[in-house]
């Protein structure tokens, strides 16, 4: 994948910091692919700032500004038009989300998953859902549950229509645990979820998780494993 143009930022806790977004790839295999997350590193002046840190502890404000920010170089880049873009989007966007609207109805070729927190939907309000269920109304623009396994695993959410998810992000800590410790339960599990959406595991970063998750079907793969010295190409 590829690195995405970086920026600078102020924030009122970290001060000025610089933003470097890559694409990290999401696949089934190690050869085809058409979805990609961001990820991103923060630096300031003292040095890397942890990026959970860093998004957990900046305003809500300033979580918008950052989405706007990285929505419109995802759209500035026509390498991206190939993928599936998935980008975290908090409950504070998600309170602003119909400001971007326009942006998505403008912008159709571009396909955009927005990655929502199992822990931050309890925080939403019967207006934010119907905001959310608008998202139908556009083609080019999916809802993923992200990290399912750190809160509280909320089957209710996953079975039930109140939000419309095409995909389920199963977080890396469930994963590794229920590698080690269970992997019966761990396909089971995994074999449930894909039969109504479709299912992206974190945290894949040996040939053991890759073989094992390439056994299952429409079980798609996020991690390390996918990443090598030269896949990374600036300003291509």
């Amino acid at each position: 994948m590829h690195y995405l143009k970086s920026f600078s930022f102020h924030s009122d806790i970290w001060g000025s910091v610089d933003l470097q977004p890559r694409l990290e790839k999401i696949s089934a295999s190690y050869s085809s692919y058409d979805s990609a997350g961001i990820v991103c590193s923060v630096t300031s002046q003292k040095g890397k700032i942890n990026a959970e840190i860093f998004f957990s502890s900046i305003s809500n404000c300033e979580q918008v500004e950052i989405f706007r920010l990285l929505l419109n170089i995802i759209l500035a880049d026509i390498r991206n038009l190939k993928y599936t873009i998935s980008l975290n989007t908090p409950d504070s966007v998600v309170k602003n989300l119909s400001q971007f609207f326009k942006v998505f109805e403008c912008n159709p070729q571009q396909k955009i998953a927005l990655e929502l927190n199992e822990r931050n939907i309890d925080h939403l309000t019967e207006t934010d859902f119907n905001t959310l269920n608008s998202i139908n109304n556009f083609s080019n623009i999916f809802l993923w549950l992200d990290d399912f396994g750190t809160g509280q695993s909320n089957f209710e959410i996953v079975i039930s229509n109140k939000i419309s998810f095409s995909a389920i992000k199963v977080s890396k800590e469930l994963f590794w645990e229920l590698f080690s410790s269970d992997k019966k339960f761990l396909q089971s599990l995994l074999i449930y979820l894909g039969k109504r959406h479709k299912v992206v595991v974190e945290g894949v970063c040996s040939t053991k998780h890759f073989d094992f998750l390439s056994q299952i079907n429409n079980v798609f793969m996020q991690g390390f494993i996918f990443m090598h010295k030269d896949e990374f190409v600036l300003n291509d």
